[in-house]
């Protein structure tokens, strides 16, 4: 498992209107990225939810309602071209 970090160009989230957009590295064919998303809660363990990742493009939209407001811990792992990448980060929705 290697940090995303490490590559040229890591995962960003960024709120927007719709939802939280999740930009993957523009150096990978989007096609090919395979993994899965998790969602958890940390004040409530009820509301976690896990995506698996199938991409078309570079951007994964999580809609609006599928998120309420507050801290979320984010954990993306996701693998191409037999390399497992690993994300986490902190968020406030």
């Amino acid at each position: 498992l290697n940090k995303s970090a490490a590559l040229k160009e890591d995962v960003t989230l960024t709120k927007v209107a719709e939802g939280l957009l999740i930009k993957f590295p523009a150096e990978f064919d989007p096609e090919k990225i395979t993994g899965t998303i998790s969602f958890q809660r940390p004040s409530n363990d009820k509301i976690d939810f896990h995506l698996p990742l199938k991409l078309m493009a570079a951007n994964y939209l999580i809609p609006d309602n599928n998120l309420v407001e507050g801290r979320w811990n984010v954990k993306i792992e996701w693998a191409i071209n037999g390399n497992t990448y690993l994300f986490k980060e902190k968020l406030m929705y």
